[in-house]
């Protein structure tokens, strides 16, 4: 087709017509042109740019033949995008003269330094802060755990509180500021505006053309649906005929040549990727490989992918109903509008690149917020033929999301106002205000008529509404990133940006409750949020614009729908009032908004116009409001409740952040300086809140309890005569009061109080400073003693507050049983978690109000009334509750809450926001240590979350308490309490249950004995003088209840009631209440300590008053627990009241008193000294029992040493006293007897491992970039472990018998090894595949009586050992064409290679080296050699044909042509294992094996050097070369390397080799010398298994490089030094070779070592991983990965590669995820096992067969904790100690299979680990 004259002027019409220019067809080349395009527009004038030359590669021929794409391939084929020659990577985060532009997601560190910040919400990120730059201050460290991520403020002027601290960034170019821009460029302002304007034209374009995925019938009717279900649809008959007229025009809107494509969406189909890809295979009929690569690309871009292509519509229709058959959606599109898709999501990806490019100057992204504050403008020009003004209401923004609003409703609104900013100083953005202002009051004249506030938007606006509609997630991740952008330039002008994100958040939240699945709109709105309502000016702005009302309404409309109610544009009215949904809270996620609302109330600055506003405090106060009595309760008494009828959690968690709202907002009292202010404020909402109350409470109570014998009387006479409450009189301990007539657990009450939560922060914040104490001149600036004249009323707003502490108190004391679990778990959530502190102790508070101000009886009588204890406080203590023991829980309850409400003061005491705080912080710290040694994690358990998540939790938590780091490899660091602070251990603390507060009362108690060096009985808990810390408060009449004889005559009740059943938990309380009264209140309480009433009971008649009584305790041996208490009582008595004399008025009111039993304890000492020897005694013993289980336990664990924690004494320092080396004595692990005609084996394991890897001197260049050390071509061979347990052959066999009827029964889901083959050992679980039997009971001293005892075996222990030989050659699986002794000295090779390179590493030769090995490598390696030699003599052993031992000489031509390849330490096993005439002397073969030794490492050696050309540099100092070798073993090994490159290079002169090679001198000296000291280590452990007591065990803890170690080995074996040795070799041997090989032919000792490899003699290293995880996420690319697609990075530890965790890989047929993948098809390292980093998990993942399991990560916080999932949210960071374990124990220990099968067992199902 030729293509039409187009005539391009500007970049709009190129834009608009590249579809034609391109043939809609929009790759690499096209994209090429369009950047290009771009970056001239944004340097030169429109009028200056030839646009013939930027379309004309589109006419060229090689645009048609492809020549242009093939240019740009190259770039692809470097790795390296032509995109990036453009830009440069910002990797060192510069962000001069603007805020700091990065995003932190987990598990990045992000570090708050309270020392600089205005607010601990202020974050900065590991790329600026510089801890040089802190040093003194005090700051912490988190991990970020929010979905949205955490924002930057480095570069904040607001968020510091010295302006010059917010230039301490650790890039020192960042805080050096430059010229602020105060103005924009021109060309970039034209180009991003046409840019943007067509982005944005797209997007609505696109939206309203998405395509056709209807049913399509036979007939071709028309369209008849866009939405799944349209029967859901509202839409009147006008809108759904212009809804089908739109689809109809899409279809019919075309031409001939119009190219038509079937594409499926990533959003509209949720099948799993196998199904899809099978069933669009089938329906296409092409191969199933094309359809994964389709898949693969919908996965990848996570948006659409085009499955065919045609001009034939009708044909493509056909296709689609065949589709839709299958239940899959595809829709049918234009390629133009593909075309456009791709297109706008190009020109995002520039504007993206342009914002995080390094060497981009400030000036374009000024120019770009610019452009982002004007009107959208609509610029396209489209062929489609319908209308777009029909539409265009759609396409503007409802102010509302989709909320109608009335008429009524538009004088109760806070509308949109205009906007004032005067600061701003650009005339270009401030005319664009004031069009945007008048666009505001143009919407707001046509609400009557559409009842849409639709708005006229910004870009900005419009491409945060419509961020999520057209855009794949990767583009959607870079318009985040790009819109956080325009945030960071501080300026005057930034504050119109945030007041246009005011603007439209109430229609983004909408769209986010509608219709955000995935979480990209709640992630972008709570980064935009962090950078608006955290910046006090936008606070203050909101504040003034109405924006707090607003969205609170909002959000509680929004509260009764779930997404699937809110359909587009759904005719539903914004609701007039605030009204809580019934039953359940559908929409959580708007607790989203009410955190924002709380940042304003938090960091506003302008807190008398917020506090003084009435709209705002109307609001919330109605919005409060609409929780009282939404929580109905009442006690079952006739059926069980399994479940409410409601959904209650959802009530609770939004009162809590409702909750925390309203403290924000009241804390601002705390700021306002004025004193007239303050008080009228203050005073304002007392009397507001009380009001409130009152009315509430009088409807409640009103409406459900019986006014049956009550009074009706207002509690003020200013009230209607509706709000009144219904009282009675109530007479308790002789005092008549009136009450609320109201009793609890019998009358229906609800949880939430909220107006009572409201009056304790009033009070509370009325008395404090924000951060410091108050002046003196606020001191008594209200009379409360005024303010609460009334008293009956201050009494009163204490009843909802009591009532439901009194009904938490009986639900845990069982009485709501029937009930069920709900209501326990309502209770719970409202003591310990959410509710806690704002809730719960909010209650406390306002008892404790009541207290200090109301009338003393008269509260008590209200008290005592709600707790439903009349009865018991008049006398009679089995009236109240059902049984007897309800109701001395009920008591002791109500002891501890007089306990806690005359003790726990720290909201009384309280003096600023931040003392607070750090109260509340040290007192949960102090109480959770207590006397205990806690972990980390333990105490993030007790403490509740909100503290423990605190920044400074951390800081507070080291002040408090002692770290002892971790001593072993899985255990964590404990915390103990410092000294000084074990003084404020409270037992009585708020949250202690009743065994906890025993256990710590006890500990109190000891370490009182061992202090002060008394008897325990003597012991007390001590009681702090609260009252000097309230005298100065409000609250300096708390104890006033103790002056009273109400409660004189309660207390005495009680304790008449508490001797009489002989109680003593209760009497410890009651005694504790009485020790506080008289320490705080002594003047007063001692009057009614002594005063005696009136008799109640015949038997107590001798004791009149609390005195006595509790003297009269003294003499029951059943409280003997309570007498140190009681007699500090009288000795505190007798010191501070000398007038009211102890012994006088004990002689008055007890007939028998005896003064020795008060003052003196020798009687009470010899019953302390005769029972302390009785636990003494029982100590001791205890003792004693535990040592000797201690010492069973050490048994074990050196028998079945399975982690290495600390250094281990080998069995056989004890075995080697003997005669032979004894097997242990461990009998049948299933019989457990001793039969010595039965044969004993052992169970084993085999499986393949690591027992060399190859020394590569060629760098390469590996995928990770931090993989410096990683294997090369490891050796995986088999090899075998004993767990060190095992049974009698015949009981084995009897078990397996079992195991096999049992798996009969199994289903077929059960793995394909599991009761086949695997058995697991019944002692220690470990796996078993293989059996070793126990020839002999011990190794004599030498081979010959082994022999002979072998010879005289039966024949049923031949039978048997040749039984377990077969088996376990079977599960090697080797070369079976080698003999059956030959492959079981490959065996034990294959174990003593790798048990040399597991005792390499550093870490192994602290806990055991070669010459000290664990028991069970010990025994493995016995029972291996014992079952060799027993074989031996029906398979004879020839010595090796190219060595002839009586000769001292090598056959060189033999070696050399036949025997080049092989394993030297096989041939040493051989000869060691040879008749005595053989074997019996090393000295005499082993320096023929270091020879031929010698020559494969030279060999090798050489012609790796020859790949680098002899390159090699050496990084050995001088002084290296000095203390380890001489210069003539340096010539001889490098004319040894000479001549061995000589053969490889003949042409090549011999000087220069020699030159080229002594440059490398040191490293082939130390290799050859290492190489050699490998090999003897390896036979030393051969020698010594075969012949364990020839000689002593050498003794050295020399690191295996170490020229000790060679030189003790050489002198063990008697063999000359290495120097002989290589010179020996040199002159002699060397000659020899040279002969031969110039009669043979090279070419075959050259083929044969082409499958040899060059063996490392260095520790074997996983890769080398970062100190810190957030290495992975420094990137700018990296970021956006994770932003789009949340995918966990998985790093193999083998080979570096960087997999997708839990990624199906579509080659093989998604059945296994990549990881999986990688473990068996694709790692280069090994193919047994897999081990990955789990990075944003913290965890490694373990991969073996069928299964796989998690082990603990090598990254470890600070505290010892590896911090999976980093629930703790702290900093991890790499532990070299535990990732040596990985390697070492873990991996070349062969521990892999067990640690998985063990974690897995008895789990029939695969559980899916091949999908990882």
């Amino acid at each position: 087709m030729s293509r039409p004259t187009i005539i391009i002027q500007n970049l709009k019409t190129f834009l608009t017509h590249l579809p034609t220019f391109a043939e809609n067809e929009y790759n690499e080349l096209c994209s090429y042109i369009v950047w290009k395009t771009l970056n001239s527009c944004i340097k030169i004038d429109n009028d200056h740019i030839d646009w013939d030359s930027l379309t004309e590669p589109f006419l060229s021929e090689n645009w048609k033949n492809g020549n242009y794409q093939k240019i740009l391939n190259r770039y692809d084929d470097n790795a390296i995008s032509w995109k990036d020659l453009y830009f440069q990577e910002n990797n060192d985060n510069q962000h001069k003269n603007t805020m700091c532009n990065r995003q932190s997601f987990a598990p990045e560190t992000v570090f708050y330094c309270f020392t600089c910040v205005n607010h601990p919400l202020y974050e900065i990120c590991e790329s600026c802060f510089d801890p040089s730059k802190h040093i003194g201050h005090s700051y912490t460290s988190r991990i970020i755990d929010r979905p949205e991520g955490g924002i930057c403020h480095c570069g904040d002027p607001c968020a510091f509180k010295n302006l010059n601290d917010c230039r301490s960034c650790k890039n020192n170019e960042n805080n050096h500021t430059g010229p602020e821009i105060s103005t924009h460029d021109q060309n970039i302002l034209e180009t991003l505006d046409t840019v943007l304007d067509y982005i944005v034209d797209s997007i609505y374009y696109l939206k309203e053309n998405n395509g056709i995925y209807c049913h399509i019938d036979e007939d071709d009717v028309p369209i008849t649906g866009y939405f799944d279900d349209t029967s859901s649809l509202n839409f009147d008959d006008n809108e759904n005929d212009l809804h089908l007229m739109l689809l109809n025009q899409y279809e019919n809107n075309t031409n001939l040549d119009t190219v038509w494509a079937i594409q499926i969406d990533w959003t509209d189909n949720d099948w799993n990727p196998l199904d899809l890809t099978r069933k669009v295979s089938e329906i296409l009929n092409t191969p199933i490989e094309y359809m994964i690569v389709i898949t693969e690309l919908l996965e990848s871009r996570a948006s659409s992918a085009t499955i065919l292509r045609s001009k034939d519509i009708h044909k493509l229709k056909r296709v689609m109903k065949e589709f839709e058959k299958e239940n899959i959606k595809v829709r049918l599109r234009r390629t133009r509008d593909i075309f456009i898709q791709d297109l706008i999501e190009d020109l995002l990806d520039w504007i993206y690149r342009n914002c995080l490019d390094r060497v981009s100057s400030i000036t374009f992204k000024y120019t770009l917020r610019t452009s982002m504050l004007n009107k959208w403008n609509s610029r396209m020009e489209t062929d489609i033929t319908y209308d777009p003004s029909k539409l265009h209401s759609k396409n503007q923004i409802n102010l509302f999301g989709g909320f109608l609003v009335t008429e009524e409703q538009r004088s109760t609104w806070p509308w949109f106002k205009p906007w004032h900013f005067p600061a701003i100083e650009d005339d270009y953005i401030s005319q664009i205000l004031v069009q945007y202002n008048g666009r505001l009051l143009e919407s707001d004249s046509k609400i009557p008529t559409t009842g849409f506030y639709s708005f006229s938007g910004s870009r900005f606006q419009h491409l945060f509404m419509e961020c999520t509609a057209k855009f794949n997630k990767l583009s959607f991740a870079k318009l985040f990133r790009v819109l956080c952008t325009l945030f960071t330039i501080k300026d005057n002008s930034n504050i119109f940006l945030a007041a246009q994100y005011l603007d439209v958040y109430l229609s983004g939240l909408y769209n986010m409750v509608a219709s955000d699945p995935s979480g990209d709109k709640l992630a972008l709105m709570g980064a935009l949020s962090q950078y608006t309502f955290q910046d006090p000016e936008v606070a203050n702005i909101a504040i003034k614009h109405g924006f707090i009302e607003r969205t609170l309404r909002f959000s509680f409309t929004l509260l009764a729908f779930s997404p699937d109610d809110l359909m587009p544009y759904l005719p539903v009215a914004l609701y007039p009032r605030f009204k809580l949904p019934m039953g359940s809270i559908r929409n959580k996620k708007l607790t989203f908004c009410i955190k924002d609302l709380s940042f304003i109330m938090s960091l506003n600055t302008v807190p008398e116009f917020l506090l003084q506003n009435s709209s705002i405090s109307n609001t919330l106060l109605e919005a409060l409001l609409e929780f009282d009595n939404i929580n109905i309760v009442k006690r079952e008494t006739t059926e069980h409740v399994r479940y409410e009828k409601f959904e209650f959690s959802g009530y609770f968690f939004f009162l809590g952040t409702m909750l925390v709202l309203m403290e924000s907002y009241l804390r601002n009292i705390t700021q306002l300086r004025d004193l007239d202010t303050r008080r009228t404020i203050v005073l304002r909402f007392i009397d507001t809140i009380m009001r409130k109350e009152f009315e509430s409470l009088g409807k409640f109570r009103g409406k459900y309890v019986d006014s049956e014998n009550a009074i009706s009387q207002t509690l003020h006479r200013n009230w209607n005569d509706e709000n009144q409450l219904l009282l009675k009189h109530e007479e308790i301990c002789d005092h008549i009061s009136q009450t609320i007539n109201f009793q609890v657990g019998v009358d229906p009450q609800s949880f939430f109080n909220p107006m009572s939560y409201l009056f304790r922060f009033v009070i509370q914040w009325s008395q404090c400073g924000r951060v410091e104490p108050l002046d003196k001149i606020f001191e008594k600036y209200i009379d409360f003693q005024d303010v609460f004249k009334d008293k009956e009323r201050i009494l009163h707003m204490s009843e909802s507050a009591l009532s439901t502490i009194v009904l938490i108190a009986q639900i845990n004391a069982g009485f709501w049983v029937r009930n069920g679990s709900p209501i326990t778990y309502q209770a719970n959530m409202y003591t310990r978690y959410s509710l806690r502190e704002t809730a719960y102790m909010s209650d406390l508070f306002n008892i404790q109000l009541s207290m200090s101000f109301a009338d003393p009886d008269d509260f008590l009588v209200t008290y005592l009334s709600r707790w439903g204890l009349k009865h018991w406080s008049n006398g009679i203590p089995n009236c109240d509750y059902p049984d007897k023991d309800t109701t001395m829980v009920m008591v002791n309850e109500a002891l501890l809450l007089l306990i806690r409400l005359l003790t726990e003061i720290r909201f009384l005491t309280m003096v600023s926001s931040l003392d607070g705080f750090l109260k509340i912080l040290r007192r949960e710290i102090i109480n959770a240590l207590n006397f205990e040694s806690c972990s980390y994690s333990t105490l993030t358990m007790i403490i509740p979350e909100h503290i423990t998540k605190h920044p400074s939790f951390d800081l507070e938590l080291e002040e408090l308490a002692i770290y002892v780091p971790q001593t072993g490899i899985s255990d964590e660091g404990l915390y103990h309490l410092k000294s000084k602070y074990v003084e404020l251990i409270d037992p009585y603390y708020i949250g202690q249950s009743s065994t906890r507060r025993y256990e710590i009362s006890k500990n109190i108690r000891l370490n009182m004995a061992k202090n002060l060096k008394i008897p325990l009985d003597e012991t007390f808990i001590p009681v702090t003088n609260v009252i000097k810390s309230l005298k100065s408060t409000i609250y300096s009449n708390l104890f006033s209840i103790s002056s009273r004889d109400t409660f004189g005559r309660f207390l005495k009740t009680s304790l008449e009631h508490i001797k009489k059943f002989k109680n003593e938990n209760l009497l410890t309380d009651i005694v504790h209440l009485v020790h506080i009264c008289v320490i705080n209140n002594l003047d007063e309480f001692a009057k009614i300590f002594w005063h005696e009433y009136g008799v109640i009971s015949i038997e107590f008649c001798y004791h009149h008053s609390i005195g006595s009584i509790l003297y009269s305790c003294l003499l029951m041996e059943e409280f003997s627990n309570v007498h140190g208490e009681i007699k500090e009582i009288f000795r505190y008595l007798l010191e501070n009241v000398p007038h009211m004399h102890v012994n006088s008025f004990l002689n008055e009111q007890v007939p028998s008193f005896n003064p020795e039993i008060l003052w003196h304890s020798k009687q009470q000492l010899q019953h302390d000294e005769s029972l302390e020897k009785k636990k003494n005694k029982a100590k001791q013993r205890k003792l004693k029992l535990m040592k000797r289980l201690a010492k069973q336990q050490e048994q074990f664990i050196s028998n079945n040493k399975l982690e290495k924690t600390e250094v281990n004494k080998t069995a056989m320092d004890s075995k080697e006293k003997h005669e032979g080396w004894d097997f242990p004595d461990d009998g049948c692990v299933f019989c457990k007897m001793e039969l010595p005609s039965e044969t004993y084996i052992y169970f084993s394991y085999v499986e393949r491992n690591i027992c060399n890897f190859e020394l590569s001197l060629i760098t390469d260049v590996e995928e990770s970039e931090f993989c410096e050390t990683k294997p090369n071509n490891v050796d995986m061979q088999p090899v075998l472990k004993t767990c060190g347990h095992g049974a009698h052959i015949s009981c084995l066999g009897k078990y397996m018998k079992s195991l096999h009827s049992m798996q009969a029964l199994t289903t077929k889901n059960i793995p394909i090894s599991y009761g086949f083959g695997l058995v697991f050992c019944p002692v220690c679980n470990s796996l078993v595949n293989s059996i070793l039997p126990r020839i002999s009971d011990k190794y004599h001293k030498n081979s010959i009586e082994a022999e002979n005892e072998h010879s005289s075996s039966d024949e049923l222990l031949h039978t048997h050992v040749i039984k377990c030989s077969r088996i376990l050659l079977e599960v090697v699986e080797d070369d079976r064409n080698k003999t059956s002794l030959s492959r079981f000295d490959e065996l034990i090779v294959n174990n003593v290679s790798n048990l040399e390179m597991q005792l390499r590493s550093k870490y192994n030769n602290k806990n055991s080296n070669i010459f000290s090995l664990p028991y069970q490598i010990q025994l493995t390696l016995h029972l291996l050699v014992e079952m060799r030699t027993y074989l031996k003599r029906c398979i004879p052993f020839c010595v090796p044909k190219s060595i002839n031992i009586s000769a001292n000489d090598i056959d060189w031509g033999h070696f050399l042509q036949h025997s080049v390849d092989v394993n030297v330490l096989n041939w040493g096993l051989g000869m060691l294992m040879a008749p005595k005439a053989v074997g019996a002397n090393p000295s005499v073969y082993l320096p023929l094996l270091l020879k031929l030794k010698l020559y494969q490492d030279s060999i090798l050696l050489a012609r790796e050097l020859i790949r680098m050309d002899l390159s090699l540099q050496d990084t050995t100092s001088s002084e290296f070369d000095s203390c380890m070798f001489d210069v003539d073993v340096l010539r001889t090994v490098t004319s040894i390397l000479q001549d061995q490159i000589s053969f490889f290079s003949p042409n090549e002169s011999k000087e220069k080799i020699f030159e080229k090679l002594w440059k490398c001198r040191l490293f082939v000296a130390k290799f050859l010398s290492n190489s050699f000291c490998v090999f003897l280590k390896r036979f030393y452990v051969l020698f010594k298994t075969k012949h364990p007591l020839r000689s002593a065990w050498l003794d050295t803890d020399t690191t295996v490089s170490g020229t000790k170690v060679l030189n003790q080995l050489m002198a063990f074996f008697s063999l000359p030094s290495f120097e002989a040795l290589v010179r020996e070799f040199n002159e002699v041997d060397q000659n020899e070779i040279h002969s031969v090989l110039d009669r043979c032919n090279f070419q075959i000792t050259i083929g044969k070592l082409h499958h040899m490899k060059l063996h490392a003699t260095d520790e074997l290293k996983l890769i080398a991983l970062p100190t810190n995880l957030s290495y992975f996420f420094n990137t700018d690319k990296t970021q956006l990965q994770f932003r789009a697609f949340h995918e966990d990075i998985a790093l193999c530890l083998l080979c570096g590669s960087k997999l997708r965790s839990q990624k199906p890989v579509p080659l093989r047929k998604y059945l296994l995820g990549e990881c999986t993948n990688h473990a068996r098809n694709d790692c280069n390292i090994s193919t047994t096992y897999g081990v990955f980093l789990m990075v944003r998990h913290n965890a490694i993942y373990l991969s073996y067969g069928e299964r796989g399991t998690f082990f603990l990560s090598p990254y470890l916080n600070k505290y010892g904790a590896s911090d999976v999932d980093f629930k703790y949210n702290m900093p991890v960071y790499l532990n070299t100690h535990r990732y040596s374990y990985l390697c070492n124990e873990v991996l070349l220990g062969n521990m892999i299979p067990h640690l998985v099968y063990r974690k897995t067992e008895g789990v029939s199902d695969l559980g899916g680990w091949e999908t990882i």
